[in-house]
């Protein structure tokens, strides 16, 4: 059976940091597996995917001789160009979208600036034969705003961590026995100091809980690591190895997925939280804002965070060894996200045969 080739168009995923970086080093590694040729455009040195240069009679190069295009977009970047080059190339793409126009507001940006970007996107998504969205709110706006005809979603997934296999440095190690040793409990989040990340929310438990409770806070922002160098039941971790991450949230007994207002956003909450499925298979008590993907869950490990004062609840008579039995659950992972996209690439280039 031929190795199909794909030219796999990524924002860096190796080593894997967050964000995007998860997403693509699972998806690129998954489908290595399943027989896939996966050409990159990164200087990353990881040991499944094939490397080219960045010049551009490289990229067509690689673009003529792959199967198919694989894009993921951003509400700006070089990249969306992808597809209207592969367009002229008559190679079959797919878009990867995880996020609209209207985090542009995020950035100082006005709502005209907004509207033109959309105009932009949609001409250029407009060559892609088929467009990955991460969630039901994401493929309204790809519908609505940018017309596009051909949109499947495909969520995030998460990943059962192996210990064994994990490289952490002697610093993790110790931090998190000392702890362990020290509180009854640790609750765990991760994610960037804004509102609608929920830091509002969490800063506001922060306070009320009892503090026999450990906080554990994955965030690079300097004026939060300031905030709380002098709290003593706060621990705060800032650029770390995927390896890292996971080590901590492990030892953790409580995830915190929580978000904030998402008014700002036409289509309200469009994320599919990589830590909320992340918490979840590993087998923490996890506390959700039931938005989106979220509100559709029912597990016995799944706890919804509308309310604050219900949350510190929660966590204040939490007792860390009466977790639950979750063995009989199914848990999105990344393998799911693998076999979804690859049934989408073969009825792809089935279609194009």
């Amino acid at each position: 059976m031929k190795n199909f080739k794909i030219a796999f168009f990524y924002p860096k995923f190796f080593p894997v940091t967050g964000g995007a970086s998860v997403h693509g080093y699972y998806l690129a590694k998954g489908l290595h597996n399943k027989g896939y040729e996966i050409i990159t455009f990164q200087n990353q040195k990881d040991d499944f995917t094939f490397k080219a240069s960045k010049n551009i009679i490289s990229l067509i190069y690689k673009i003529l001789i792959s199967d198919l295009v694989y894009v993921r977009f951003i509400y700006f970047g070089k990249t969306n160009y992808i597809p209207l080059i592969a367009k002229l190339l008559r190679k079959k793409t797919i878009v990867e979208f995880n996020s609209p126009s209207d985090e542009l507001l995020m950035l100082g940006r006005n709502k005209n600036e907004v509207i033109k970007n959309d105009k932009k996107l949609k001409s250029l998504i407009s060559y892609a034969d088929t467009v990955i969205a991460i969630s039901e709110n994401m493929k309204n706006y790809c519908i609505n705003e940018l017309k596009c005809k051909n949109v499947v979603i495909v969520e995030n997934g998460g990943e059962k961590i192996d210990i064994s296999k994990l490289n952490v440095p002697d610093s993790i190690i110790e931090a998190v026995n000392k702890i362990k040793s020290s509180f009854i409990k640790t609750v765990i989040w991760s994610g960037t100091n804004t509102s609608w990340q929920g830091i509002d929310i969490i800063e506001n438990i922060i306070t009320k809980t009892n503090k026999n409770t450990a906080f554990i806070l994955i965030c690079n922002d300097i004026s939060l690591i300031e905030k709380y160098k002098n709290i003593q039941n706060v621990f705060i971790f800032s650029d770390l190895s995927r390896d890292s991450v996971s080590y901590l949230t492990i030892n953790s007994n409580i995830g915190l997925a929580l978000y904030g207002d998402y008014s700002w956003s036409r289509y309200g909450f469009y994320g599919s939280s990589l830590k909320y499925f992340d918490y979840l298979i590993n087998g923490l008590y996890v506390v959700a804002t039931p938005l989106g993907h979220i509100k559709k869950d029912n597990f016995n490990n799944l706890i919804p965070g509308n309310n604050p004062d219900e949350i510190i609840n929660f966590i204040d008579n939490f007792v860390a060894n009466q977790m639950p039995d979750t063995s009989k659950n199914h848990y999105r992972s990344w393998e799911d996200v693998v076999d979804e996209t690859d049934k989408i690439i073969k009825k792809l280039l089935k279609k194009g045969n």
